[in-house]
C-alpha cells in the first residue's frame, strides 16, 4: 500500500489533533447513539506445554491447527488459560471507545444481566461510562484464543437473537423515545450486521420510523460495520448493502470495511476485485454513493468521501500489541467520532488510526487529551 511520505503522514496527524483540540467541547458534548452487540470476550492462550511452574503458549495459530487436524478420528484435550474477561462485541467495543474519548454515549443492545442496574457484571465499567444504558437481553460469548500472529474467535452468539426491532424500542421506551434519543446525536453507530441476525429488520425500522421524522439538519452521521460478512449469503449482504443506501438518502453513512470485506462487497455489487485499501475504498464508495467508505488493516488505512476526496495512512503499527482483539472497533469508534465532529476524511482517517494504536499499546482506548498528544506524537 502507497501512503503518504513521511513528512506528509505527521502534517496529516498534526492537522487532525488540532481539530480535535479546536473541537474539544464538541467533542465532550457530542452524544452518540450506539447498538447493538454485546460478548463477554475471554482473552485466552492456548497451551503448549506446561510443568509445575507454569506453561508455554502456543504461539503460533498453526500450532494449534495442527494440533486439532492430528486429532482426527480420535479425541483430544486442549488447555485454555484465561488471561482476561472483558467487554467484547463490535457495537460495545465501539461504544467503550468513543465514551473515554469523550462523547455521551447512549447505549442499546444485548447488555443485560444481574449486576449493579440490570447490566452483567462484566460490563459494569462501561455501562457506568455511558450516558444512558438501555439493554435489549442478555450478552453473547466469545473465547477468543490469542497467538502471536493473530487470533481465532470462538463465538456463542445466540443470545444476540434477542435484538430485534421491538426489542430496541422497547429498551429504549417506546419510538419516540428512541427518535429523542437519536434527535441532534452528533454519531449513530448501529453496527455488527453479521453477528446480528435481526439487523436487516432494526435497520429497516430507523429507515421507516425514525430518520424521516427528525429534521434533516439535526440527523446523525452514521457509521456502519458489517463485522466478516462471510458468514451470511450474497443474497443477503446485497440486501443489507441496498438498506445502507436507502439510509444514505437520509443520513450520511460511512461504511467501515477491511480488505477482505472490501472483496465481498465488490463481488456482491459486480465490481471487479480490490487489491489493495487504496482501491477498495473509492471504488465501493462510488459504486454504493455513500458519504464515506473507509478501509483499514494492522498498518494502513484509506478513506474516499461523497466530495472527492480519496486519503491513506499508514498507522502507528506495533509487533507487540498489548491486545488485539477489539483494534478494529477502536479504529471505528476513533473515525465516527471525529467524522461527527465534521472532521474531513483524511484527518479522520489519522484520527482513527492513532485512537487504535494507543488501544493496541495500552490495553483502553485513550482519552480526549491522549488521543490529542498520541497524535501530536505519532510513532
Amino acid at each position: 500500500m502507497s501512503g503518504p511520505s513521511p513528512e506528509s503522514r505527521k502534517s496529516l496527524a498534526l492537522s487532525a489533533a488540532s481539530s480535535l483540540e479546536s473541537n474539544r467541547s464538541r467533542a465532550s458534548s457530542m452524544t452518540a447513539v450506539v447498538g447493538f452487540d454485546v460478548m463477554v470476550d475471554s482473552i485466552i492462550r492456548v497451551v503448549d506445554t506446561k510443568d509445575a511452574q507454569g506453561f508455554t503458549p502456543m504461539r503460533r495459530i498453526e500450532q494449534f491447527a495442527e494440533r486439532v487436524a492430528k486429532a482426527a478420528g480420535r479425541s483430544i484435550n486442549i488447555e485454555f488459560r484465561v488471561e482476561l474477561e472483558k467487554l467484547g462485541g463490535n457495537g460495545a467495543l465501539m461504544g467503550e471507545g468513543l465514551a473515554r474519548a469523550g462523547a455521551r454515549v447512549s447505549f442499546i443492545g444485548s447488555i443485560g444481566g444481574d449486576g449493579p442496574g440490570g447490566v452483567h457484571p462484566v460490563f459494569a465499567d462501561f455501562a457506568r461510562r455511558c450516558e444512558r444504558v438501555c439493554a435489549t437481553g442478555g450478552p453473547g460469548f466469545t473465547d477468543a484464543l490469542e497467538f502471536d500472529d493473530g487470533k481465532v474467535l470462538l463465538g456463542r452468539t445466540a443470545a444476540l437473537e434477542s435484538i430485534t426491532w421491538k426489542n430496541v424500542v422497547r429498551a429504549a421506551g417506546g419510538v419516540d423515545a428512541l427518535r429523542g434519543m437519536i434527535d441532534g446525536a452528533g454519531c449513530l453507530v448501529p453496527v455488527s450486521w453479521t453477528q446480528v441476525p435481526h439487523m436487516d429488520e432494526v435497520w429497516k425500522g430507523l429507515i421507516r420510523d425514525v430518520l424521516p421524522k427528525i429534521d434533516a439538519s439535526r440527523r446523525p452521521a452514521v457509521f456502519i460495520d458489517l463485522a466478516d460478512p462471510r458468514k451470511r449469503t450474497e443474497e443477503a449482504l446485497s440486501g443489507a448493502l441496498d438498506l445502507l443506501q436507502e439510509m444514505n438518502a437520509l443520513a450520511p453513512v460511512t461504511l467501515g470495511l477491511n480488505l477482505s470485506e472490501s472483496k465481498q462487497v465488490a463481488k456482491v455489487l459486480g465490481l471487479r476485485e480490490p487489491e489493495t485499501l487504496d482501491e477498495g475504498a473509492p471504488l465501493v464508495r462510488e459504486a454504493m454513493g455513500l458519504a464515506c467508505v473507509v478501509t483499514h488493516g494492522h498498518r494502513a488505512g484509506a478513506a474516499a468521501s461523497m466530495d472527492g476526496e480519496v486519503a491513506s495512512f499508514e498507522g502507528p503499527y506495533t509487533k507487540t500489541p498489548k491486545i488485539s482483539t477489539g483494534a478494529g472497533d477502536h479504529f471505528n469508534a476513533g473515525f465516527a467520532l471525529a467524522s461527527g465532529l465534521g472532521l474531513p476524511a483524511g484527518q479522520c482517517l489519522a484520527a482513527a488510526s492513532a485512537l487504535s494504536g494507543w488501544y493496541v499499546r495500552k490495553g483502553l482506548g485513550p482519552s480526549l487529551e491522549e488521543w490529542i498528544g498520541f497524535l501530536r506524537a505519532l510513532p
